[in-house]
């Protein structure tokens, strides 16, 4: 019974010692004359018991966007948008015929993933290495609709 528990133990400690969990989240807000947007970023990477002395290490990226028309007109026709980050790289882009008034929303995943050995994942310090923005980061979306167009700037708030 001893050996159990103390099997137990240990195999708590090791996974424990092994679960590093590192989550940042950021919102960017803007606004102009007829729309509202909100971008907002959470980062997650994950340290998790693999196979044979190994640990995955796994980094996520959620982008989540909100886009809200605050006009006044009735009907909108087809709808272009395109987001684009600091270095001017298109971060996506949609085009959608909605009813009257309306919010497009949605949500955009980027994950890496490798296996490391234990001794290793012990030495990670947790942090952004992809496709995350800062606080000073700003983000321009780009909407197109009736013939008209307009651009929003989208800061960390």
């Amino acid at each position: 019974m001893k050996k159990q528990i103390l099997t137990l133990l240990l195999v708590i400690i090791l996974l424990s010692g092994c679960a590093a969990n590192y989550i940042k989240e950021l919102s960017f807000k803007g606004n102009s004359e007829n729309w509202e947007a909100v971008l907002n970023y959470k980062y997650t990477e994950l340290l998790e018991p693999a196979q044979a002395g190994k640990i995955r290490h796994r980094r996520l990226v959620d982008r989540n966007y909100r886009i809200k028309y605050t006009g006044e007109e009735q009907t909108l026709g087809e709808i272009e948008y395109q987001f684009f980050g600091d270095s001017g790289d298109r971060l996506g882009s949609g085009e959608i015929d909605p009813g009257p008034i309306f919010p497009i929303s949605g949500t955009v995943r980027g994950e890496e993933s490798s296996e490391i050995l234990r001794l290793q994942a012990k030495n990670i310090i947790p942090r952004p290495s992809f496709d995350f923005p800062d606080i000073e980061s700003t983000f321009l979306l780009k909407v197109n609709w009736n013939g008209k167009e307009e651009v929003i700037r989208l800061i960390y708030k």
